[in-house]
């Protein structure tokens, strides 16, 4: 059920090395199936759960929005401003641990 048939085919006519070729992966029908429901039930599910403030990895936002925001905000903090100041802390150090 969860078998999956990878094929490569040729980029170019007479390809002489891994790099000419491009994979494509032949799934099980039935998992292609199981995938369309859970992905359309996940739509609906995450925008309730994901907090609105989160710009990156959703679709239709970018992490260049948090990005620009960042740079504006140290931008106004070397602005003369008596009274104004902003602390920024950017912890990235395992952000992506989990990722293989």
């Amino acid at each position: 059920m969860t078998n999956t048939c990878l094929i490569l085919l040729p980029n170019v006519e007479f390809p002489n090395s891994l790099t000419e070729f491009r994979p494509i992966s032949l799934s099980n029908f039935i998992n292609k199936i199981i995938s369309k429901v859970i992905s359309t039930i996940l739509a609906t599910i995450l925008p309730r759960i994901i907090s609105v403030n989160q710009s990156g990895f959703v679709k239709g936002k970018s992490i260049l929005e948090n990005i620009m925001l960042s740079q504006e905000i140290v931008q106004g903090i070397k602005k003369p401003n008596p009274g104004a100041n902003v602390v920024i802390k950017l912890d990235m150090a395992k952000a992506y641990d989990r990722v293989s």
